[in-house]
């Protein structure tokens, strides 16, 4: 469980994003739904490359505080290897 999911967000009105992309934790809150390699699934592309997020106009407001390039980014980057 990486991003949290506020119970107002507009991607949890939206049944196919949610189904898709959202996982509950033990507590019942909302998470986007990460892949076996703890890659968020809505993320297409390809990492450190070509990367787009494929629910980008509904994407939870933790998502929207990080920009590319900001420092919180370059800081995530470096946590999982990507150069």
């Amino acid at each position: 469980f990486w991003v949290e999911v506020d119970a107002e967000e507009r991607l949890l009105r939206q049944r196919k994003i949610k189904d898709r992309h959202i996982v509950r934790d033990a507590d019942g809150v909302a998470h986007l739904r990460m892949d076996d390699q703890g890659r968020c699934t809505a993320l297409r592309g390809r990492l450190g490359r070509d990367v787009r997020c494929s629910i980008y106009e509904v994407r939870p407001r933790a998502c929207r505080r990080v920009q590319p390039g900001d420092p919180d980014c370059e800081r995530a980057r470096l946590e999982r290897g990507i150069g």
